[in-house]
């Protein structure tokens, strides 16, 4: 009751001394502003790293998307080799037995198009990409809101609301996109960087068996002929 008397609390501001009161008042603001800093960084740290596995998504469906369009160019190219020959009987006791398997193959090639093209590879990279600038405009506003001496719990709370809006704009990216994004970071682990090297390598022998099993079909419906 003593420090809250009117003449303490005139003295403590003449002296620019603060009453035990305004001392404790200050440090629990403080206290607040210093959670609220931690809050912003976590945020941002989040952020960093989901911008990053959203650029890296975008850049990995925009790879695979050009090697599946190579790869039905060269479906279609092997396609109408083979048909050529075999319209003209080229090979005249097998053409029957090659234009079935020809005909297999192309049928074949129409759904592999269908259901690749279905995925919409491309439009998926371009909406990764979009969102992660979005999340980059949001990183930039609040390393602006943290230079500032006071931040408002408020819109500390509004900026977490409008991070978990921008998440659900587009679907979530894949777990090889996040291990990229810290690669590139370079906070990426060793075990990490074997799962990237592991994933790189399966995906590199699925299109090389892509390419190599229908060539070898394509060779055989050719050369049959010779050992019949």
């Amino acid at each position: 009751m003593l420090f809250n008397s009117p003449t303490y609390v005139n003295w403590f501001k003449k002296t620019n001394i603060l009453s035990p009161a305004e001392g404790e008042e200050k440090n629990l603001e403080e206290n607040q502003q210093k959670k609220l800093q931690e809050s912003m960084s976590e945020l941002l740290r989040r952020i960093d790293i989901t911008r990053r596995a959203r650029f890296a998504c975008s850049t990995r469906l925009r790879i695979y998307f050009n090697k599946i369009q190579n790869l039905i160019v060269f479906y279609n190219i092997l396609v109408v080799i083979i048909s050529i020959i075999t319209l003209y009987q080229f090979y005249n006791n097998s053409a029957e037995w090659s234009t079935y398997l020809t005909l297999s193959i192309s049928i074949a090639l129409s759904f592999f198009a269908t259901h690749m093209g279905g995925k919409n590879y491309k439009e998926k990279a371009i909406m990764m990409e979009s969102n992660g600038h979005h999340l980059s405009k949001l990183y930039g506003k609040i390393e602006m809101m943290k230079v500032k001496s006071k931040i408002d719990t408020d819109k500390v709370a509004d900026l977490y609301k409008e991070y978990e809006r921008t998440l659900v704009i587009v679907e979530n990216h894949e777990q090889i996109d996040y291990l990229q994004a810290k690669k590139v970071k370079r906070t990426a682990t060793l075990d990490e960087e074997k799962k990237l090297d592991k994933y790189y390598k399966k995906e590199r022998r699925m299109f090389y068996l892509a390419y190599i099993i229908p060539l070898i079909l394509g060779l055989t419906i050719l050369v049959t002929p010779f050992f019949l």
